[in-house]
């Protein structure tokens, strides 16, 4: 229950304990004065029933002045709890933007983070590749030299092999000269 019905159900329970004492003191009177028979004075009962009529309406006017005075106390309370309302409203509002600005930051500092690894990884991952280029160029040039050392070597042997059969070659045609000179 609000302050609002609090104080509404505070005033109408109050309203209908007046009530009930109004009633209950008009029957305790009506009891007392039942059966007896009252002389009228003629020229004091128009002054008595005008105090009876004064004595109505300031009752009425207390019960309207408690009733203002309850509105007052009602409608006070309302702008109080919208008050409170609004500083809660405030308050969750502020709550909300400090946590989003907190995530903002953690997310920020996520990105910062990956994206630093990321640039780490292929600062890396290009050094890695580079060492692997420079090892591949360093072995393609060394099986290069390897294989022309090989070819200067296979080319040298072919020469001197090419030399010892020309060197036979002209050794037998000598021998071949000499025999055919000799049967000549």
């Amino acid at each position: 229950m609000n302050i609002t019905e609090q104080y509404y159900s505070n005033a109408k329970e109050a309203q209908a304990k007046w009530a009930e004492a109004m009633k209950s003191v008009f029957d305790e009177t009506k009891k007392a004065f039942d059966g007896q028979t009252l002389a009228v004075d003629s020229a004091s009962a128009g002054e008595r029933v005008q105090q009876g009529i004064d004595q109505v309406f300031d009752f009425w006017a207390k019960a309207i002045e408690f009733n203002r005075d309850l509105a007052k106390k009602v409608a006070d309370a309302n702008v109080e709890y919208l008050n409170v309302l609004q500083r809660q409203a405030e308050a969750a509002g502020e709550q909300a933007l400090a946590r989003f600005e907190e995530a903002r930051q953690r997310a920020e500092k996520v990105a910062n983070e990956t994206q630093d690894a990321l640039a780490k990884s292929a600062a890396e991952l290009e050094n890695s590749a580079t060492q692997v280029a420079e090892r591949a160029t360093q072995q393609f040039e060394k099986n290069v030299n390897a294989a022309a050392e090989q070819t200067v070597k296979m080319s040298q042997k072919a020469a001197e092999e090419t030399q010892k059969a020309a060197d036979q070659a002209e050794k037998a045609t000598a021998r071949a000269r000499s025999a055919a000179n000799k049967q000549a």
